[in-house]
């Protein structure tokens, strides 16, 4: 059972492996890898979270705790819903 157990490890990081660096010389691969090397100058960045600040229409002084299952929609997803409703 361990045998068997060890060798879907080894096979799976293999794979996983391969399928990253596959998706890492795609063009979304380097638009991640440049956006996460730019992410100590975006968290200072005021302008930056101004604008996505902006996106949204909740008020900025409610505090929504419960944002990972339900989280509120961006203006421009609310209006499409809007539209297409």
């Amino acid at each position: 059972m361990n045998a068997r157990r060890s060798f879907l490890t080894q096979i799976s990081k293999g794979v996983g492996g391969i399928m990253l660096s596959t998706f890492f010389k795609t063009a979304q691969g380097r638009s991640l890898i440049a956006a996460t090397q730019r992410t100590d100058e975006l968290s200072q960045d005021e302008a930056f979270w101004r604008q996505i600040q902006q996106a949204y229409t909740k008020s900025a002084g409610l505090l929504d705790l419960n944002n990972g299952g339900v989280a509120s929609q961006a203006r421009i997803v609310q209006e499409a819903v809007e539209r297409y409703n």
